[in-house]
């Protein structure tokens, strides 16, 4: 249930969930702003606020782990969804992007 109301007779897409994985896992063809847009522009939004505005043009495989969960984090936080699953939303992240990301989730 979400909000009271019976999700699982839903479509998938139309649940109103997001799941974000433990590995990150971005679309590595596609820059970091590409993969963002998947999600709209909260999300590109959440990722300048976290400090991630001059790496959005990398390619997804160039960037570090710790940067793709940065980047899938903020498409989680960012997506129109009631509930958002964050599995071990730290790994590979710094104390430092940790904490602006726990900022954001406040």
């Amino acid at each position: 249930m979400v909000d009271g109301k019976l999700v699982n007779s839903k479509a998938l897409e139309k649940r109103e969930i997001t799941y974000a994985p433990a590995k990150p896992s971005l679309i590595n063809s596609l820059t970091a702003l590409e993969n963002l847009k998947i999600s709209g522009e909260k999300a590109i939004e959440i990722a300048e606020r976290i400090g991630l505005k001059n790496i959005l043009s990398q390619k997804a495989y160039e960037l570090s782990d710790g940067i793709k969960k940065l980047i899938q984090v903020s498409m989680a936080i960012g997506s129109k969804s009631n509930v958002i699953l964050l599995d071990e939303p730290f790994a590979f992240v710094s104390e430092i992007n940790s904490a602006l990301v726990k900022s954001v989730i406040d």
